[in-house]
Order: C-alpha cells, then structure tokens, then sequence
C-alpha cells in the first residue's frame, strides 16, 4: 500500500474519534468521479467512534498506562496527516464539532490522464454550518498569513473561495485550492475542474460517479451481500495503478532505476487487478473487527497468470508446525504456471529476453549447477505453500524469524537439485541436523567477489535476479538464510535455527493445530463462510506486535527489520527516499509489555478466489475470549 493512502485510512481511523451529530445527505461516492483512485471514508463518525472505543485497541488507547504514549504518537501521527504536501491546509483537530455526518478523502486522476492529480475532501456538515463556515474562515487566514492570494471563481451561480499559493523551497510547485460549502457539505479541492465536476453531480443525474466505476461497485456489492445488515464503519477503494500514478504527479518525481509500474502494466497485472475495496467493522459483539474485502480481477495474461490460486480444502496448520509463533498462513498457488509466466516480468524488468537463456545456461554451463530448474525443481512444487513467523529473545532488530515451506510431490529429486546447486554456491555452508542436510548461506555485506550475497526472491543461491545493495534491501535480502529439505516440504527460512526447531520433534498437544486460540479463529472464519478457500492466514498479535513494541521502548524501531516495523518506519519516516528515519517517540514512556499485551487477541483471515476476483474476509478476536 503507498505511504498517502495509508495517510487517507489512518487519518479516517483518527477523526473516528471526533463526536458529531449524524445526517443523512449525499453520499460521497455519487459525488465524485469514476477517475478516484483512492477512496476512504466513515459514513457515520459518531456510531465509528463510540464501537471503536468498545475495541480493545479502544480500550487500549485510553488505558491509563499508555496515554503518555500515546499522546507522543498521536502527535506524529497528526503531524503527518496534516502535511500532505500541504494541500488543502485543513488540520485534523479543527474539524471536532464540524463533521455532521460522512467523511470522505479521495485521490483523483483527472480525465484518466496519469500526469494529473487531485485530492478532494468532502464533508457532511449537516446541522453544523456556522462551525463549517467558521473553519473556512481559519483556513482563509492561515492561507493568507502563509503568502496566499484568496480571489473567487463562479461555477454557475455558486462563488468558490480560491487560493493560490506562491512557490517557495519548501513548495515545488503552485498549489491551487478550492473551497465551498455547497447543499450541507464542505468541500476541498486542489484542481477545479474536479471540483465543478462534484457540484455538477449533486443534481443526482450523473454517470460519471465512482459509485458506477466497475470494480468500485463490483466490491462494494460483494461486501454487502456478505455483510448482510451489518452497516460498515469504514469503506474503502483502491485501484492500484492509477493510485501510484497519482501520487508520482502530486511529487512531481522523475522515476529512478527500473519503473516497475509499467513493468507490471506492460506484463498483464493491470488488466488482471481492477480495483479492490471493502469494508470495516468495530465491536461486532462476535469480533473486535471484521472486514470483508473484494478484490475485482478481470483476464489473465503474460506474468498476470501467476494470480492462478485455486481452491483447496486443505491449508490448516501442518502436524509439524509448533503451537508458538505469531503468524501462520497457508495457500494454494499454481507454481508451474507461474513459473513460465514470471518470464514475461523478468524480461521486462530486463530490458532483454534473458528468462530462457538463464534457465537454459544453468542447466548447460559447465562452470554452473547444471540443473533443469523446471523438471528438477519448478515441476516437483506441489500447489500448497506456508509462511510462518516468530521472533527470538532477547529482541533486538533482527528478532524476527520467518519461514516458507513449498509442498513437494518428489522430495528426493527436489534434494539432490538443493545440493547440485548449493555445491556450486561458494556461499553456502552444508549443516546436518536430524538426519537432514540444511544449507546455510553466509550473506556478508560483500562476498569474496565484492557483490552483496544472494537475495530470497526464489530460493536462495538458484535464481539470482539482482546484486544491486538498494534493490537487496527491498527486495529482502538477509543476514544470514537457509535451505532445507524435509517433511515433503522445500524449506527456506531466515534462520538456520528457526529450521533446526521445525526438524525437532513435537507432542500432538504442541502442535498449532490443537492451540485453542488457532482453533478459536478457524471456527469463527468457518462461520464466516470459509471453507474450501485459496488463503488461510492466522496471527497471534501480542506475539506479532512484541518485537516492535520492546524496539520502540529500546529507542530502536528505525532499526527495525520486522514486518510491522518496516510498515511502521515507511508510514512515519521522512519523504525523502534514501533518509534515515529518527525516532521521535520516547519510549520510556511505555510501560513493560505484558501490561499491554492482554489487548492484543488472535486474528484470521480467508481468502476465497471467485469467477471475477478474489472475496477476502477476516477477523479479529478478543483476547478474553480465549
């Protein structure tokens, strides 16, 4: 997800918090455009407020014990949302006593035109008109105060405030905004052509809405069927594409090095990714949270065929994964297909059909392995694949262990391929344990040869795709990693004694399978509809939270190479690409984990692939329910 549409959820999830008086009027997604590419919104901030408090993460929020904290965090959290590039000017907290209804923030992409960009804020202030009008006259003088020049534009009988803004260091460009309070609604924009659009369609006659874009309706109709009566408190949109389009237009920003967003075009997934929206849901009575999720596909082709991911009604948790850990999830992939299909993303990125000459020189070269990667490797993948994850004590930013387990259906040819190729791997270290070989490869800043150590993109030492240090640490790349072959499963893991755990063995009564809250959830996603599904995901999250949390108290989060840190670091870290980040929040202010931890219950989620995409449903438990 990019860092200013996590910017719209996060700061719809804040003003949940803000008290307002509740009207109906119109709805914001008859109003804008069918070019939104982004879209949040909270129908009903008061009902949004008073079910979140009823959350333990509410109840958490409020704990007396985090308040120091958390007043540290939202204090950044503020000062992010409330600097988005500086575009409309509208701070968060002035509009407690405002929002009469729904709220809504949307990324628009003009006429389809990927070189244009608009942000739109619309606001039902129904029943609180002198207080909307009162906030546009405090942005009217914090504008004019910052250099801006206010005229009016007339779009038919109605005068819109203008402000231009002048160029400065900080300010790239000009920065235009438009302001009106129009039939009960407060509405922002920073493209005037978008705003006479929305006017234009509170006549109720348009066509041109985002409530008809397919795949916005595809997934809201999707998400109603399966939530029945049940009335979101969050609605959401993306279409991918267009989002990144967008943002690249608001900064303005040339694209370094490989531009993936036309590798991925060029290649099928926009075709195979309309768009994916939802809805979320707090304090349930059954769940914390709920959501439903459908994400709208449409032809597969090229490298977009490696979306294949059947059915199955088998991905519980494997006899041999132990009870502790803080995430497991299991799916169903088409790897053979996908394997012939990535050739088409490679290539691209390449700029070179170099796919099959790859695979051709490892099987021919003399000085390689000398392996047929698709008969000896690809070819012996079952469809079922496993990721789980935990973290060792002390923490410390490299606590955190995963591992991906492909099912095989011939182990010994898949072993006998691992060992050909590991042989010729100067990095790779041959361990035994338990009667298995495990391969460990060393991956030192610099190898002897000066290029950084192998990147987990495939299995580690196969398919090197890339030695360049920056790509290394997005892609992945590890400190030290693993390979193994056992229990009919090719093992790749972060560890090597993450691996050596999994090869030791264990009661029925240590399993996941038989801990009561994995079964806790998994009877809660069956009532949900699960059941022959294509994903199964479950989170132990005072497990999956901890190594970030006790980060933050060590004054160590920037350094974190967790999943959630990494998340974390990107939503608060500077805009600028290559700055470290500082942590601002004080962790001294947090008090010792397990005072916290009992907020934190088990989650589950399924995913159920369908005729025009991918229905997504999951969960969050209370932890007392356990």
């Amino acid at each position: 997800m990019s860092r200013q549409l996590s910017l719209l959820i996060a700061c719809c999830i804040y003003l949940s918090t803000l008290a307002s008086v509740v009207h109906a009027a119109v709805p914001s997604e008859s109003l804008l455009p069918n070019t939104t590419k982004g879209y949040v919104s909270i129908p009903d901030i008061e009902g949004a407020r008073e079910k979140w408090d009823e959350t333990q993460f509410g109840q958490l929020m409020n704990d007396e014990a985090m308040k120091p904290f958390m007043e540290d965090f939202r204090g950044q959290v503020k000062k992010k949302l409330n600097n988005t590039e500086g575009r409309l000017a509208i701070a968060l907290d002035d509009l407690d006593g405002v929002v009469g209804g729904e709220i809504s923030i949307a990324l628009i992409q003009p006429k389809n035109d990927n070189s244009q960009h608009a942000l739109a804020v619309i606001i039902d202030v129904t029943e609180n008109l002198d207080k909307a009008q009162d906030l546009l006259d405090k942005i009217s003088k914090n504008l004019i105060d910052d250099g801006g020049k206010k005229s009016s534009v007339k779009i038919g009988d109605i005068e819109v405030i203008k402000f231009t803004m002048p160029k400065t260091k900080d300010r790239r460009k000009v920065i235009q905004g438009f302001y009106v309070i129009h039939k009960d609604h407060l509405i922002a924009v920073d493209h005037e052509e978008t705003l006479r659009g929305i006017i234009g369609r509170f006549s109720g006659k348009a066509k041109d809405t985002l409530a008809n874009d397919p795949a916005y309706a595809a997934a809201m109709k999707r998400c109603k069927d399966a939530a029945g009566d049940i009335a979101p408190h969050i609605r959401w949109f993306v279409e991918p594409f267009g989002t990144v389009e967008v943002i690249r237009a608001q900064r303005n920003q040339k694209t370094r090095g490989k531009d993936f967003l036309k590798a991925f075009t060029k290649t099928g997934f926009r075709e195979a990714i309309k768009g994916a929206g939802g809805y979320i849901v707090f304090a349930t009575g059954e769940q914390e949270v709920l959501h439903y999720s459908f994400i709208a596909g449409g032809e597969q082709k090229k490298a977009a065929k490696v979306l294949n991911f059947p059915n199955s009604d088998d991905l519980v948790a494997q006899s041999w994964i132990q009870r502790n850990g803080a995430l497991f999830f299991s799916f169903n992939w088409e790897m053979t297909e996908a394997f012939d299909a990535i050739k088409w993303l490679v290539d691209e990125l390449a700029g070179d059909e170099i796919f099959d000459e790859v695979v051709k020189s490892i099987k021919l070269d003399p000085a390689g392995p000398q392996i047929d990667l698709r008969s000896e490797f690809v070819h012996q993948f079952a469809n079922r694949a496993t990721f789980v994850s935990d973290y060792r004590l002390p923490v410390t930013p490299e606590s955190e262990r995963f591992m991906v387990a492909i099912k095989l259906r011939n182990s010994n040819i898949v072993q006998r391929t691992v060992n050909q190729a590991m042989e010729h791997d100067t990095q790779a270290i041959k361990r035994e344990f338990a009667g298995h070989v495990i391969w460990e490869i060393v991956n030192d800043d610099e190898g002897d040869d000066g290029i950084a150590g192998p990147v987990i993109d495939g299995p580690p030492g196969l398919i090197p795709l890339g030695n360049d240090p920056d790509e290394d640490e997005e892609l992945g790349a590890l400190p030290n990693s693993a390979v193994c072959v056992a229990r009919d499963h090719l093992i790749i893991s972060s560890h090597v004694d993450y691996i050596r755990d999994m090869l030791t063995d264990i009661s029925e009564v240590d399993t996941l399978a038989e801990a009561a809250d994995y079964q806790m959830v998994n009877n809660a996603l069956t009532k949900l509809g699960a059941g022959s599904d294509s994903y199964r995901i479950f989170g132990r999250m005072d497990e999956a939270y901890r190594p970030t949390y006790e980060l933050i108290r060590q004054g160590k989060m920037p350094e974190s190479k967790t999943i959630f840190g990494k998340v974390l670091n990107r939503f608060l870290g500077p805009e600028e690409e290559d700055v470290a980040r500082k942590q601002q929040i004080d962790g001294t202010k947090l008090p010792d984990y397990q005072v916290v931890r009992r907020y934190f219950g088990p989650t589950g989620m399924y995913v159920k692939t369908e005729d025009s995409g991918w229905f997504v449903t999951g969960c969050l438990l209370s932890k007392d329910m356990q």
